[in-house]
């Protein structure tokens, strides 16, 4: 048994497919991400690396670090963690943060700890909310939902920014990342007189037969109105329309808004 880390999208991807449909709502992340780097996007210049873990011809282990975001343990045993640190450790890896399951989280940071001396504090606690019913807000608010247009760029990219600085996330290249979603008809906003959009909803690419809803953001002047609830509606009933069989969202769980949507 043992992990092999590589730079290379394609033969992980190859390697640990099955291991993530065979959990295609926890892996929806990784699975997307893989998608997402084999069609040729990239966050930064930085090296990536991609490891994945053997027991004889069976993977059952990967993860993925594309800087700068936080290394991934898309699905991670426990007995395989402590070999995860010292093989990053030995190639001389920078791990800037670490995102999975608060149980892998803190085994592998632990070990990291003892390994560079380095101390990890807590950034943020996670749900994954997967849809049961849909229930559509009654009553909902004043507008209605509507795809987002190339027209809406400017004003989209902007709020995707503020979005990645009130979470605190690492942003890529912006404008890029919402242009393609509008052309995929994957970003949804609420307007409301004269077709003024004020909350938006967007989501990834289906995955394995998963939608991931995110980002959803409304601009502090239109909040507390229902709109980001009404425009997440009207996202994920999209994405159900298009094949999804299931669709999930990720909460900030300090955010008692969001976890109420």
């Amino acid at each position: 048994m043992g992990w092999t880390l590589s730079a290379d999208v394609v033969a992980f991807a190859r390697s640990t497919r099955s291991l993530l449909e065979s959990r295609p709502v926890e892996n929806n992340v990784g699975l997307t991400l893989s998608d997402e780097l084999l069609g040729g996007r990239r966050f930064s210049a930085d090296p990536m690396t991609f490891g994945w873990w053997a027991v004889g011809e069976e993977v059952a282990g990967a993860v993925l670090l594309t800087p700068p975001h936080p290394l991934l343990l898309i699905q991670v045993p426990t007995v395989a963690l402590g070999e995860l640190a010292s093989a990053l450790h030995a190639q001389g890896t920078r791990v800037p943060g670490v995102n999975g399951t608060a149980a892998a989280v803190d085994g592998f940071a632990d070990r990291w700890a003892a390994l560079t001396g380095a101390h990890a504090e807590l950034h943020q606690h996670q749900r994954l909310y997967e849809l049961d019913v849909l229930h559509r807000p009654d009553p909902g608010p004043t507008g209605s939902a509507r795809v987002a247009t190339l027209g809406d760029l400017r004003l989209l990219t902007s709020w995707v920014e503020a979005f990645h600085t009130e979470t605190g996330s690492a942003g890529d290249d912006v404008t890029s990342y919402v242009a393609d979603r509008i052309r995929d008809r994957r970003f949804w906003v609420w307007q409301v007189s004269r077709g003024e959009p004020v909350s938006l909803a967007g989501r990834q690419r289906t995955a394995a037969g998963v939608g991931r809803v995110g980002p959803v953001y409304t601009p502090p002047a239109h909040r507390r109105q229902g709109y980001g609830a009404a425009v997440t509606a009207a996202c994920t009933a999209d994405a159900r329309e298009q094949g999804a069989d299931h669709v999930v969202l990720f909460t900030d769980l300090g955010n008692p808004t969001s976890n109420a949507i």
